[in-house]
């Protein structure tokens, strides 16, 4: 049975009348509107997508998404207090996802649409597309569950031992796959370089190596960036953010299907 949605009563003040997220967990465990309302405002997009990588479907990851939903909506596991939210979300979100992979693996296969397996795009400047497939086609090189701890490491910025809990490992298990996801992607990266002649390549490299570690732009490569106009651009494409996945993989935009009205509609048709 679906849990019953209350009438919202205002809060402090906060993103969705929340003052943290103690609060809106509280919010969900009592099973007020606009409790689930905030949640899906901060977190849909970030569980499609999630999903979305690990898929690699645009349909399956809808799916993944829409039940980590409608498991939030049923009602949180457990009593704790301190509940970690996020590392929760992602944690569901992953293992769904890789059950789908799984059960897909025993189905006979099928001609996949190149079109369909697209992953997140960027804006229309031909550098930052560039730059943004090149990191694509990198990510994709990797095994899985490396890809997937830099995403939630880099883009989703969770700590190691939050990246450790939703892969169900320990934190130095965590630390040992981050590396190694580091590493690969550093070599893979540079050796795409190549294909770009002519180009200085110590952007690349400080891109490479800030990979999994949320750093700031080295101040060396601010200095050389001031003579050389290919390094200017790559660190104009960056701001002043941390270097990594971050920047260059933003987020697809939420389908209809995973929309705050199609969510509620599709949990009352399950209760």
């Amino acid at each position: 049975m679906v849990s019953q949605i209350k009438a919202w009563e205002p809060q402090a003040e906060g993103p969705g009348g929340f003052a943290d997220e103690a609060g809106l967990v509280a919010g969900l465990r009592a099973g007020r509107a606009e409790a689930f309302e905030a949640l899906h405002a901060a977190y849909a997009r970030p569980i499609y997508n999630l999903a979305l990588r690990i898929v690699d479907d645009q349909e399956e990851a809808q799916d993944v998404a829409q039940e980590v939903l409608l498991k939030v909506f049923r009602g949180l596991p457990g009593n704790e207090t301190d509940l970690n939210l996020p590392a929760w979300l992602y944690r569901v979100t992953v293992n769904a996802a890789f059950d789908h992979v799984r059960a897909r693996k025993r189905r006979p296969a099928t001609v996949v649409d190149e079109a369909v397996a697209e992953t997140p795009s960027v804006v229309d400047e031909f550098e930052r597309a560039e730059l943004s497939r090149r990191v694509e086609a990198t990510l994709h090189e990797l095994p899985k569950r490396q890809q997937v701890a830099l995403v939630l490491h880099d883009v989703h910025g969770l700590s190691v031992g939050e990246t450790a809990s939703v892969l169900g490992v320990t934190k130095g298990s965590a630390d040992v796959l981050l590396s190694r996801a580091r590493a690969g992607f550093r070599r893979v990266f540079l050796a795409g370089a190549g294909t770009l002649r002519g180009r200085c390549d110590r952007a690349d490299k400080a891109l490479a190596a800030g990979v999994g570690r949320g750093e700031p732009v080295p101040a060396a490569l601010l200095e050389h960036s001031q003579t050389c106009p290919d390094c200017r651009r790559a660190v104009g494409l960056w701001g002043a953010a941390p270097v990594g996945l971050g920047l260059l993989l933003p987020q697809m935009a939420l389908p209809a299907k995973l929309s705050l009205g199609a969510t509620l509609a599709a949990a009352q048709a399950a209760g």
